[in-house]
């Protein structure tokens, strides 16, 4: 049995199952589950909020709640569309005359949504946060500056950056065909950053209506979504160590990043000794 596993996203979907969870203790020692707003509701709704509180209560298992959905935001100055990284969270439901404050407020404002009364909202969330830990993505909690930020600096690697958006693009119903010769060029304007694309996102469009007219249209901000999620990936990976498990397109975005530091990384140490500088040399860490 491996010793440790942290589960953030399904295979195919953004939320975790009972399914995953069941899995991961089958080969792990310890099994530390990454929730966010959609997890939460899979596991209420497959599990129940007691027998979720009565997994949480295994010493087998420990878990994080994000409670805010990381974000790419837009807007448009004239012809230009701007892009930025961002987060956001509930801060209440219909009905509420004021933001809710404070962490158990937050959460229990969260099970009413999935349909709790009030005053058994309150008891279940101040129960969960006895197994749970709550913070933001976007907080110092696991970089300095939150993920959506260091998301934004990944836009330097423009390498990276097209490869990224290559695979997202192959994942997306209607959009595969723009995965071949495709150009996608990030332009920093900072804070924020424009998109040159040679994608037709109107054809694109096009074509998921005429496979499944159910399908929601897709723009810019919805493939960019894929770099700070996969961000969001690679920096919980790096904090709690162990196996990292995650969606398949992520998975395969977090390993382009990783090959392409390593590319980063060669080619310093081949100029630092071809110049004969007093660079340090830079070694590659192997995989497991």
């Amino acid at each position: 049995m491996f010793e440790k596993i942290v589960l953030r996203r399904s295979e195919t979907g953004p939320g975790l199952t009972l399914g995953d969870i069941a899995e991961a203790l089958l080969f792990y020692e310890k099994v530390h589950v990454v929730l966010d707003v959609w997890s939460l509701k899979s596991l209420v709704d497959s599990l129940g909020t007691r027998e979720l509180l009565a997994l949480l209560a295994r010493k087998r298992i420990t878990a994080f709640y994000a409670e805010d959905m990381l974000l790419t935001q837009n807007e448009v100055v004239g012809s230009l569309q701007y892009h930025w990284f961002d987060s956001g969270a509930i801060s209440g439901k219909p009905g509420d005359e004021r933001p809710r404050s404070g962490r158990k407020g937050r959460l229990a404002m969260m099970l009413e949504i999935n349909g709790h009364a009030p005053r058994e909202a309150r008891n279940l969330a101040e129960r969960l946060l006895a197994h749970v830990r709550m913070n933001r993505l976007s907080s110092d909690y696991f970089v300095t500056g939150g993920i959506p930020k260091a998301a934004m600096a990944d836009l330097a690697d423009a390498d990276y950056v097209r490869a990224a958006i290559r695979r997202v693009l192959q994942d997306t119903i209607g959009f595969e065909a723009f995965a071949d010769d495709l150009r996608f060029e990030v332009i920093l304007v900072s804070p924020k950053f424009l998109v040159r694309t040679n994608i037709d996102f109107e054809l694109g469009n096009a074509r998921r209506k005429i496979l499944d007219p159910k399908l929601e249209a897709v723009s810019e901000s919805n493939l960019l979504g894929g770099l700070v999620d996969a961000r969001a990936d690679t920096t919980l990976a790096s904090y709690y160590g162990g196996d990292f498990h995650t969606s398949a397109v992520n998975s395969d975005i977090v390993r382009i990043r990783h090959a392409e530091l390593l590319n980063a990384a060669e080619y310093l140490r081949r100029n630092a000794r071809n110049l004969k500088t007093s660079f340090c040399p830079i070694t590659r860490r192997s995989e497991r």
